[in-house]
């Protein structure tokens, strides 16, 4: 997998982006050129999804992406779930997709476990 930051992307975006490359198990090599960052991900991993690299800042190709809608249903559901908690064994919302920047999100298929009393 190749991932061409965008022009000007910062040292600490870039070296974000690298850390979730090796967190996620893949060997990184980075080619620094006069205007932009390009980062070689080898390794075979069928679990991986690129689009969850399109959430990081610096990152060439992908608009931002509407990171405030998606804290603020990171917030919503934990309140929901401390308020609830007797009640609530678990919750699963998944996937969330989370479109460019100022269009939201979208929860497709959520799940709410009753807690046995």
């Amino acid at each position: 997998m190749v991932i061409v930051m965008q022009e000007g992307a910062s040292d600490a975006q870039i070296q974000h982006v690298i850390d979730r490359l090796i967190a996620s198990g893949f060997n990184v090599h980075r080619s620094t050129g006069e205007s932009h960052t390009v980062l070689g991900a080898v390794g075979v991993h069928r679990d991986f999804d690129h689009r969850d690299f399109e959430l990081l800042d610096g990152v060439r190709g992908a608009p931002p992406a509407d990171r405030a809608a998606l804290a603020k249903l990171m917030a919503t559901l934990s309140r929901f779930a401390a308020d609830h908690a007797d009640l609530i064994e678990e919750v699963d919302l998944n996937p969330v997709i989370v479109h460019p920047e100022g269009q939201g999100i979208t929860v497709v298929d959520a799940l709410i476990v009753k807690r046995r009393l």
